[in-house]
């Protein structure tokens, strides 16, 4: 398995209750691997296929606030959290 680095979001209880339900219904086998997923997804459309080639830390380190643009700390929350927002309404289907 390729190293992982430890992030915590904060959500909206619907949110956090949406992911618990696709984990309930047996869509994945827990919240972290859904939202890894859904964040997949975003890197995959923000920045194409081949986000990974181009993502790689260097090995001096990287300044993650050159990677968060101008809105900061804030703006790759908002990101996270409307990536996450997006994918569940495509994976929940109409709420009745």
């Amino acid at each position: 398995m390729p190293p992982t680095r430890k992030m915590f979001m904060r959500m909206s209880e619907e949110h956090a209750a949406a992911l618990q339900w696709l984990v309930g219904e047996g869509r994945y086998e827990s919240v972290q691997e859904a939202v890894a997923e859904a964040v997949t997804r975003l890197l995959e459309s923000e920045a194409g296929p081949d986000w990974a080639s181009v993502a790689k830390p260097r090995e001096e380190g990287i300044d993650a606030s050159s990677l968060m643009g101008a809105d900061g700390a804030a703006g790759m929350d908002e990101a996270v959290r409307k990536a996450v927002s997006e994918y569940f309404r495509s994976r929940m289907g109409p709420v009745v």
